[in-house]
C-alpha cells in the first residue's frame, strides 16, 4: 500500500466561491485529480491559471505529474510538463 504524503489544493478566490485544483503527492508523483470553477466564473481562464501554476510547482519540486483530471490532462497534451527536467 502506498502512503499518501500529502493532499493539496491551489485556489483563486472569487466573489462566487473558490476556483480550485486538488492534488495529492505520493513519493515523486503529483496527481492532479480535480479542478473546479464556479459557474459564474467559467471561461475567464482561472482553471487554466491553476493548472499552469500546478505544473510549475511540480517542475520546481521535481514531481512527475499524473493527470486524473480531464481538464488538466488537456494541457498535458499541449505541452510536455509531465516529467521533471
Amino acid at each position: 500500500m502506498n502512503e499518501i504524503l500529502g493532499e493539496g489544493r491551489f485556489y483563486i478566490k472569487t466573489e462566487h466561491g473558490d476556483a480550485e485544483l486538488l492534488f495529492r503527492i505520493e513519493g515523486n508523483k503529483m496527481t492532479i485529480y480535480k479542478t473546479f470553477t464556479p459557474v459564474e466564473e467559467r471561461h475567464k481562464g482561472l482553471a487554466k491559471s491553476l493548472v499552469e501554476f500546478a505544473y510549475e510547482f511540480a517542475k520546481r519540486n521535481n514531481y512527475i505529474v499524473i493527470d486524473e483530471c480531464e481538464f488538466a490532462a488537456s494541457f498535458d497534451n499541449k505541452k510536455d510538463n509531465s516529467s521533471p527536467s
